[in-house]
C-alpha cells in the first residue's frame, strides 16, 4: 500500500496539500487524488516556486490545480507526461494582474521555471531548468498550443 501525505501538510507559505492535490473532477467521480509520499519533495519544490512568483509580481496566486494523480490526468485529457503527475506543476491565475503580463514578468525573471504557458483562462507553470525555458501560448481551448519567444504587446510565435 502506498503510503499518502496528509492532507493538511503545509508544503511552503500558506500552500498545504489540500489545496495543491484539491480537484474538482477528483471529487465528482471519486477518484484519488491524494499526494503520494514519493512526491512530497516535488510539490514543495513546485510550492516554493509559486510563493517566489507571488513575491516578484507582488500579487496572490489562485491556485485551481496542482498534483493530478494519473487517472486524474486521463479524465481531465492531460498529456501522458503531464508534470502534474509528478507534482511539479499548477495551473491558475494571478490576482489583479493580466495573464500574458504575468507570463511575461516570469519569462523575463530568473525564477527556476521550466515551462510558463498562457491557456484561454489560466496560466500553467512547471518547475525546471531556466535555460531550458518553454515558453507557449493556447488562445483557444480546442486550439493548438503555440511556442512563442514572448508574450507582450502580443505573443510572438518562436
Amino acid at each position: 500500500m502506498r503510503q499518502l501525505v496528509a492532507q493538511n501538510q503545509p508544503l511552503w507559505g500558506a500552500i498545504q496539500v489540500k489545496h495543491f492535490c484539491f480537484s474538482e473532477t477528483a471529487k465528482r467521480k471519486g477518484l484519488d487524488n491524494r499526494l503520494p509520499v514519493d512526491f512530497l519533495s516535488n510539490a514543495k519544490l513546485t510550492a516554493l516556486m509559486v510563493v517566489r512568483c507571488e513575491q516578484l509580481l507582488g500579487r496572490r496566486f489562485n491556485l485551481l490545480q496542482g498534483y493530478r494523480s494519473t487517472a486524474v490526468n486521463l479524465w481531465v485529457g492531460g498529456s501522458p507526461t503531464s508534470l502534474h503527475t509528478l507534482a511539479l506543476a499548477v495551473d491558475g491565475i494571478f490576482e489583479g494582474m493580466g495573464m500574458l503580463e504575468a507570463c511575461q514578468r516570469l519569462a523575463d525573471s530568473d525564477l527556476p521555471i521550466g515551462e510558463i504557458e498562457a491557456k484561454r483562462t489560466m496560466l500553467h507553470l512547471a518547475v525546471g531548468d531556466r535555460s531550458k525555458r518553454r515558453l507557449l501560448w493556447q488562445a483557444d481551448k480546442l486550439g493548438p498550443v503555440l511556442r512563442v519567444s514572448s508574450f507582450l504587446p502580443n505573443p510572438v510565435l518562436a
